[in-house]
């Protein structure tokens, strides 16, 4: 078993109407009830900020890990609390989970020794999350949430319950090795006004790597209209990437900024990948502006300025090789034919 370590951070919490299906609304752990953390990471992720809300992992088929959360009753009276896995993907720049139990691959692989905990008020308790990865399993990444659940009494003799929910995220890689690694690169950069007026700028972002990312981070624009400066603005709303896949990141700025034109610098991370982006900008006066491309990498520039460079010195080392070469040759030729004249006059 991998080395962990003990982590300690609060998980988001979901609440809902049940019947059959649930509607889903974000919501404080200590208010709704009911909450979850993660309590061990591996020693080896210890600084990759993700692993300590999330189970993420990159595993061989035919491995086993072992995750403890620990949940909480943050109620004022006692409550079951149920603990189940369901289903989830990553689509649209979104990690979706399904309310209730469900089932996919990673989930079928997701066992508990608690499956139900009576808690009193305030009290907590350690589950452990197993996973087991059969022999055969396909390499790919796979995504699934652990639910805390607690229920009430159905509501005026009706089957409507109410279902207050606190999730942990699981996103493994399986397959041999490490995998690929984890990349994103940043493109075209398109400044707007939403209906209000309020500049916003949004950036595409493409997953290149082979595992999921979680994209993150803000703008900031410089040398704008007088030299004025404004930001950093952050990201407003997480975008989640599948391997391949591609997305906008959306930064909604200050109604008091002027057109521009501005620089603007998009620096995003994801664990610990960060890439940065540079472009020109000008805000129109209404509706969507002119979509700009980001300025080249200076550190491409230099690789290309010094390939250019590497390719200059061999032509001229191969040119000046060659005309050595010809002109020994033309020497060689010339001695060789005053030779051959002398033979002949004698």
């Amino acid at each position: 078993m991998r080395n962990l370590v003990t982590v300690g951070l609060a998980l988001v919490v979901f609440t809902g109407w049940a019947s059959p299906a649930f509607a889903q609304t974000l919501n404080d752990s200590e208010s709704s009830g009911v909450g979850i953390r993660l309590v061990d990471v591996p020693e080896a992720t210890k600084d990759d900020p993700r692993t300590f809300t999330s189970i993420i992992d990159r595993l061989a088929p035919g491995a086993t890990i072992d995750r403890r959360v620990e949940v909480a009753n943050n109620s004022g009276s006692e409550r079951t609390v149920r603990i189940y896995s369901a289903a989830a993907t990553v689509h649209g720049g979104r990690f979706d989970a399904v309310s209730g139990p469900s089932s996919n691959e990673l989930t079928a692989w997701t066992s508990f020794d608690h499956e139900s905990l009576l808690l009193g008020p305030q009290e907590t308790a350690m589950v452990t999350v197993t996973v087991d990865i059969p022999v055969d399993a396909s390499e790919s990444e796979y995504y699934s949430v652990v639910w805390a659940e607690v229920r009430s009494a159905d509501i005026g003799g009706t089957s409507v319950v109410q279902a207050t929910r606190a999730g942990i995220r699981m996103l493994l890689s399986v397959g041999p090795g490490n995998g690929s690694p984890v990349d994103f690169d940043i493109g075209a950069l398109t400044p707007a006004r939403d209906t209000d007026g309020a500049p916003t700028v949004s950036a595409v972002v493409r997953n290149a790597g082979g595992r999921a990312v979680d994209i993150a981070g803000d703008l900031t624009l410089a040398n704008g209209p007088a030299g004025l400066s404004a930001g950093p603005f952050a990201v407003q709303q997480a975008t989640t990437l599948a391997p391949g896949d591609s997305g906008e990141v959306v930064f909604t700025l200050s109604d008091e900024l002027p057109n521009g034109p501005w620089d603007a610098t998009v620096s995003l991370k994801s664990g610990l990948v960060e890439r940065e982006a540079s472009a020109t900008i000008t805000f129109p006066d209404a509706g969507v502006g002119e979509t700009v491309a980001p300025n080249e990498s200076p550190v491409l520039l230099i690789t290309l300025v010094s390939s250019g460079a590497v390719l200059l010195l061999l032509s001229a080392a191969t040119f000046w090789w060659l005309r050595r070469r010809r002109a020994a040759a033309a020497a060689a030729l010339a001695v060789d034919g005053s030779r051959a004249a002398a033979s002949v006059s004698k």
